[in-house]
């Protein structure tokens, strides 16, 4: 079944996959959107004119998506543009920069080379890496419709520093490096390698606050009140 690139379709696929940012339990969700958003790669067969009537399509979803989330402080960015889907960034930015004034955070982030102090030259950063991952992505963060072919001849190394971002704990993303994502102590939403006790709190948070999300808005409940409601 094709999803169709319409604000409708975007709303639900926020609630579906983003429902801890929207609840306040997390300060960010990385969640991707299908479609056919990049042309002349090896994974798909499309024209120049689908993608970009694609993009332009997400595009004008993801403001209508935005404005329903202005209020509530929640923003959204495209990242990423790839042939089997647009990867989505939905975000708290001032949760966004407290976790980037925590010292480990800013080390983590310096030393890997992201703008120091500057979140939207991290995302841009970000976008980037994400799409230097292999030949069928482009950033999307300076491009809203133009269609330059992917071309990333050696595929990069997954930017694990995103967990931080995603509001995992810094003992865990940094355990998660250290350890090539091996030897956890236990794994839900991300995997843990320190205070195993408060991390289950937090995957039983996590579930209860998504679970009531996705209830109220079958009941009807719009994205600017699931969002208001914890801003």
């Amino acid at each position: 079944m094709i999803t169709p690139i319409d604000a409708l379709s975007l709303e639900a696929s926020i609630v579906r996959n983003g429902a801890p940012t929207l609840t306040g339990a997390m300060p960010a969700n990385l969640f991707t959107f299908p479609g056919r958003f990049a042309a002349s790669t090896p994974c798909t067969a499309v024209s120049a004119t689908e993608v970009r009537e694609n993009r332009a399509a997400l595009h004008d979803a993801a403001r209508v998506c935005a404005t329903c989330l202005e209020h509530s402080g929640i923003r959204l960015s495209v990242l990423v543009w790839r042939g089997c889907g647009a990867l989505l960034f939905l975000y708290r930015p001032d949760a966004l920069e407290r976790i980037f004034s925590i010292p480990e955070v800013h080390h983590a982030f310096e030393t890997a080379g992201y703008p120091s102090g500057d979140l939207d030259g991290c995302l841009d950063s970000l976008a980037e890496r994400m799409a230097a991952r292999g030949p069928c992505a482009v950033s999307a963060r300076h491009a809203a419709t133009a269609v330059p072919s992917p071309q990333h001849p050696q595929r990069t190394a997954f930017p694990h520093e995103v967990g931080y971002l995603l509001g995992y704990p810094v003992a865990d993303v940094a355990g998660f490096i250290n350890h090539a994502g091996k030897n956890c102590l236990v794994s839900g939403p991300w995997k843990v390698y320190q205070d195993r006790n408060r991390a289950l709190a937090l995957f039983e948070r996590i579930r209860a606050n998504t679970a009531r999300c996705r209830q109220r808005y079958r009941r009807g409940a719009s994205l600017t009140e699931l969002a208001v409601a914890c801003a």
